[in-house]
């Protein structure tokens, strides 16, 4: 019986690739906050110079936006 040989493995080869693409992503740590205050990610929808919170609102502005032109 004859042995198959291993194939390498490329995943060294590219992580390093990678690396070398700008170096390696350093996670952004978040500030230490005290009991009870907690930090929320927003989204915002820009429409021309407004900015929205609610799609429903963007879209809405949107559709009069393009309805004037």
């Amino acid at each position: 019986m004859s042995q198959v040989p291993e194939a390498q493995s490329g995943k060294a080869q590219t992580t390093n690739e990678w690396e070398n693409e700008g170096g390696s992503a350093t996670p952004i740590s978040s500030p230490v906050l005290p009991e009870g205050v907690t930090a929320v990610t927003i989204t915002q929808y820009c429409v021309g110079p407004y900015r929205y919170t609610s799609l429903d609102d963007a879209l809405a502005e949107h559709r009069r936006q393009s309805e004037a032109e």
